[in-house]
């Protein structure tokens, strides 16, 4: 794979790019959910998925909205183990451009030493790593990490 760019494989989307709320809901709730789903009718013990740290069924924001209710409802799937990570804002390479994100990466990478670790910058790979371990140690019920957990677990 030398000389080839990684992509990373993820299922997200934003109201704009889908076109619709309906397709959004439908890439960023009913997909995860499905595959959840899925995961647990083959016998799946243990679940972990990337959400938002703004997450809430009653939000006024569609976003967050979404993003909520799926997790309330993967909730009720039966799994075990479920672990629900919640970074506030994403960091690494992107293959689209965002110019809200943008300024608000260099703003809060810039004052980051000011900036509570709830805040900050989450590098996408200590996001995975944290996932990863949630897959491998399946800590017992359910377990939510929000952004400052990730950041000062895996430095």
């Amino acid at each position: 794979m030398a000389g080839r760019r990684r992509r990373d494989l993820h299922l997200g989307t934003t109201i704009r790019k889908a076109g619709s709320q309906e397709a959004f809901r439908r890439i960023d709730h009913d997909y995860p959910l499905a595959g959840a789903r899925v995961a647990r009718q083959h016998g799946a013990r243990a679940f972990a998925l990337n959400f938002a740290s703004g997450a809430d069924p009653r939000s006024r924001f569609l976003y967050n909205r979404a993003k909520g209710e799926v997790e309330d409802t993967i909730r009720g799937v039966g799994f075990s183990f479920l672990t629900i990570v919640r970074p506030t804002l994403i960091g690494g390479d992107r293959t689209e451009f965002w110019p809200a994100e943008f300024v608000a990466m260099r703003i809060l990478r810039w004052a980051e030493p000011l900036v509570p670790r709830r805040y900050r910058v989450v590098p996408h790979e200590r996001i995975t790593r944290a996932l990863l371990e949630a897959a491998i140690t399946a800590p017992s019920g359910e377990n939510v990490v929000v952004s400052d957990i990730i950041i000062r677990a895996t430095k």
